[in-house]
């Protein structure tokens, strides 16, 4: 394969993930969160993690939830949160549980 090809074929997946990966309108807004309290919620945050689904098509949310909770293998409870369409909030107990998911996936 040439160079120019390769190059081609390079920045078409560029495109294509600019295309997925890319922002909503709404997405760009961000969350907002009032608190008086900071260092209370920068603690709570640091508990979190935000999840998404790539998917054009409609999935059923519950069933999406139960099933990372069962692929984490979690002892303790983890809360979840529907933020947006196809965006999530996992909500841990301890920040071990928070470590083996971003570990261990999915």
């Amino acid at each position: 394969m040439d160079f120019m090809a390769e190059k081609e074929d390079v920045e078409e997946v560029v495109c294509s993930f600019d295309k997925v990966l890319s922002l909503t309108n709404e997405e760009q807004d961000g969350l907002h969160i009032e608190s008086d309290d900071t260092t209370t919620m920068n603690e709570r945050l640091h508990l979190c993690l935000v999840g998404t689904v790539l998917i054009d098509q409609g999935f059923n949310h519950e069933a999406f939830k139960q099933t990372m909770l069962r692929a984490w293998g979690m002892m303790r409870e983890v809360g979840v949160k529907d933020l947006r369409d196809n965006l999530f909030l996992f909500t841990f107990t301890t920040m071990r549980d928070k470590e083996m998911v971003i570990q261990g996936g999915p």
